[in-house]
């Protein structure tokens, strides 16, 4: 290889010592570099701004870079300076053109379960901002709601007492171990005041009546201190859902 430019005034004689020329047209940066393989040089020499050769480079040989684009390496060589090799675009276009995970994805014109990454089945993550597929957010949608049906089947109403002498209805999976002091409830409702009903078998049995005073339902992640659990019929559940 061979230096360039020795005699243009245009670029420093601390810039053109650190080039030197390769077959292939590119003028290889000797100098710093950083993690990312871009040439790195201080404009006003030491203690000055570094900023990146190539930038440099082009500022001084070809003119001015437009606003908000970047310098694209059309050689594909990182610490290549020659201003020819340069184009400006845009920084998504530089992103698309390199060789990056993110290039590599916007390249893909389908999702991984084949269906086409086109203006109809396709958005943008707000979150993420990514694309993603209709038709796979539609069927994961499918599947959490046909598996919280199911779970919705699975699970039977109870009727617990607590040590503080409360009354809760709701639901639990069919496995959960009705002798722990401690479960989740869900759908729960209290009986504040049980009107005119003879007692707890009668609210597992029957339901609250309209005399009743339930509480509104909620999901209580982990009622405390239950002394007894009673299975509560389905023609009670109903009046519980009601209430």
């Amino acid at each position: 290889m061979k230096p360039v430019l020795p005699s243009d005034d245009r670029l420093p004689e601390r810039f053109r010592s650190k080039v030197a020329e390769s077959e292939t047209g590119c003028w290889l940066w000797t100098g710093a570099t950083g993690r990312d393989g871009y040439s790195r040089y201080r404009y006003g020499g030491k203690g000055s701004k570094t900023g990146v050769a190539h930038r440099f480079a082009y500022e001084n040989l070809i003119g001015p870079i437009p606003h908000g684009m970047q310098l694209d390496h059309l050689c594909r060589v990182r610490n290549c300076v020659n201003p020819t090799h340069l184009e400006p675009v845009t920084p998504r276009e530089n992103t698309l053109r390199g060789d990056t995970l993110a290039a590599a994805n916007a390249a893909k014109t389908q999702c991984p379960s084949g269906h086409p990454y086109d203006d109809q089945n396709t958005f943008v993550d707000a979150k993420r901002r990514i694309r993603m597929c209709r038709a796979c957010a539609s069927e994961r949608m499918r599947i959490r709601r046909r598996e919280a049906k199911r779970k919705e089947y699975s699970m039977r109403p109870i009727l617990v007492t607590t040590e503080h002498r409360g009354v809760f209805a709701g639901l639990i999976e069919d496995d959960q171990d009705i002798n722990a002091r401690s479960m989740p409830l869900k759908s729960a409702k209290m009986a504040i005041y049980w009107g005119t009903t003879k007692g707890v078998m009668e609210l597992a049995k029957d339901g609250p009546n309209g005399k009743s005073k339930i509480s509104l339902a909620a999901d209580i992640p982990a009622l405390h201190g239950i002394t007894a659990v009673f299975d509560v019929t389905p023609e009670a559940w109903k009046k519980w859902e009601a209430a």
